[in-house]
């Protein structure tokens, strides 16, 4: 298994990798290479045997620019149960701290619960009070309904990180 920042030259697997994720949005392909151009070095990929087996999308906040933000984490169905979201999630935040991020953010719809229990064992926690719109409940957690005006009700999280020793 190789956890590695992404190049522009990935930008047909990846696209190719986001299809074989169920759920997940996948866009045209020329949507990946406009992201792996200008965010590449803070997207991460796993590769198994040559050919991507995970990846997640994110990108430092121009808002903000000590926030991370997780846009989508994926694992190829084939590679599941090898803990390649993990290894990924462990990269992702070195690499939001060597670019001198404190903080790493993410949202997840309230019905993906295996990647809510994975933001909370990589040491994530809720912060969704924080956030503006219609507060409920789902499934004990507190979300945003319809956050993203999709039909789909979000858990914000956050995990705070500290800066590289000199």
């Amino acid at each position: 298994m190789v956890i590695r920042k992404s190049s522009v030259e990935d930008f047909r697997e990846l696209h190719k990798l986001v299809g074989r994720i169920e759920k997940i949005v996948q866009h045209p392909p020329h949507f990946y290479k406009i992201m792996l151009r200008y965010f590449g070095n803070t997207i991460i990929l796993a590769e198994e045997d040559g050919e991507l087996a995970g990846f997640l999308l994110g990108f430092i906040s121009q808002n903000n620019p000590e926030e991370y933000f997780i846009w989508q984490l994926g694992v190829d169905p084939r590679y599941r149960g090898r803990k390649i979201a993990s290894k990924i999630m462990k990269e992702t935040v070195e690499t939001a701290r060597e670019k001198g991020c404190r903080l790493v953010t993410a949202t997840v719809e309230t019905v993906n619960i295996l990647s809510q229990q994975l933001f909370e064992s990589s040491g994530f926690r809720i912060v969704t009070e924080q956030e503006k719109g219609e507060l409920i409940e789902e499934n004990g957690k507190p979300a945003i309904k319809n956050y993203y005006a999709s039909g789909t009700d979000q858990i914000f999280y956050a995990r705070e990180i500290g800066q590289l020793k000199p």
